[in-house]
């Protein structure tokens, strides 16, 4: 925790800050000059808030690199990040130092404690995204869509179709115009199997009585380990409910199912990667017993993957982490769901539906806090009980 501010610390914060180089961001980040502590110390005390304020803002031109360094050499980094915190344009700054901050490093746990509160949930408004929304927030959505990558202008277009389609984004209101984080969902009957569902659906002349998330998409390196994507899905998950939406889930993918696979290859009647790959690259149409039996096996595989450990630790897979800690239920695993060329190195093309039942959410969240219990359909754990 920071300590309290006292009239001396922002004086010196102040102090410090004024004699920092104001460059352009522009510039390439260097190391502070040599003699920048014993300068830093050597100012003059400014007087009041105003003045300290007014130096902190000028700062922020500086570049996030040369400024870090800066920050680090003083005698009181943590005054100098309050002073920053305080100043107009401090929560853009304080991201921008902390996406240049090493994770791990002395002044990254300093700059997550302001970064947290200041992003809160409760200073954000969830927003939703169409096409009528600013072009300048379109531009970022297509430049950070972390999942499914957004073809242009056009592309955009077609996945903000009302018909089918719903996005949702945090904004901040000192970030105009610039998500912290947003969400894709496509609104489907029954939870999308494949990714062809979810980016080409077919319009079956029926309402749509699900919605499924198909990506959550970070865009502020600043925020990283400062979790806002369970709370996005929870928001907009009430926000489809109003919509008549009776169930919600995502279409995940599993990182790292291939390296576990190739690790353990042939071990208790896994299937063989290089089998597998051969299979991919020619596959059978969905009649084809061939195809079944492949299906059969790669989801058993999947599903012994998940259940790996369960009761010593949490989930290997880092995307399991993140939904069955937010409470959601590991429901169906569907092969062959994404056979991009991204797909195939991450799993196989083996993707999980993950169900959020919002009356349920709390209760699962309390159960894996100390036997790492894990909400997983029975589905899925008969199929990794299969031989």
């Amino acid at each position: 925790m920071s300590r309290p501010l006292s009239a001396t610390r922002l004086q010196d914060a102040g102090r410090t800050l004024l004699d920092l180089p104001r460059r352009r961001r522009t510039e390439q980040p260097g190391p502070p000059a040599p003699d920048l502590p014993a300068r830093l110390a050597a100012m003059p005390r400014l007087p009041g808030d105003h003045h300290r304020l007014t130096g902190a803002a000028q700062l922020l031109d500086a570049p996030p690199g040369t400024l870090l360094a800066a920050i680090a050499a003083t005698p009181d980094p943590e005054a100098v990040l309050d002073a920053l915190a305080g100043a107009e344009g401090g929560l853009r700054g304080l991201l921008a130092l902390r996406a240049e901050a090493a994770p791990g490093s002395a002044l990254d746990p300093a700059l997550r404690r302001r970064l947290a509160p200041m992003a809160g949930r409760w200073t954000l408004r969830l927003e939703r995204v169409g096409r009528e929304s600013p072009a300048a927030l379109l531009e970022r959505i297509i430049a950070t869509e972390a999942v499914h990558e957004i073809q242009g202008w056009g592309d955009l277009r077609r996945r903000l179709d009302p018909l089918d389609r719903r996005r949702w984004a945090y904004l901040h209101p000192a970030l105009p115009n610039e998500p912290l984080v947003f969400t894709e969902v496509a609104l489907t009957r029954g939870l999308a199997d494949s990714v062809q569902a979810i980016l080409f659906p077919a319009r079956q002349g029926q309402a749509p009585d699900s919605a499924t998330f198909c990506s959550i998409s970070a865009c502020q390196p600043g925020l990283r380990g400062i979790g806002l994507g369970d709370s996005l899905i929870q928001d907009a998950a009430a926000a489809l409910a109003r919509e008549g939406i009776s169930q919600v889930g995502t279409l995940s993918p599993m990182p790292g199912f291939r390296r576990r696979l190739v690790e353990r290859a042939g071990a208790d009647g896994l299937p063989r990667t290089e089998a597998i790959d051969a299979l991919l690259d020619a596959l059978p149409p969905p009649e084809d017993p061939v195809r079944a039996q492949a299906a059969a096996a790669i989801r058993r595989a999947g599903a012994r993957y998940l259940l790996e450990d369960e009761g010593k630790r949490p989930p290997t897979d880092p995307v399991a982490r993140f939904h069955l800690g937010n409470g959601a239920e590991a429901w169906r695993l569907n092969p062959f769901a994404d056979l991009s060329a991204n797909g195939r190195r991450r799993s196989f093309g083996l993707m999980v539906d993950y169900r959020y039942d919002r009356d349920r959410i709390r209760d699962r969240q309390a159960a894996r806090h100390g036997n790492h219990a894990r909400a997983v359909s029975d589905l899925l754990r008969a199929a990794a009980r299969r031989p």
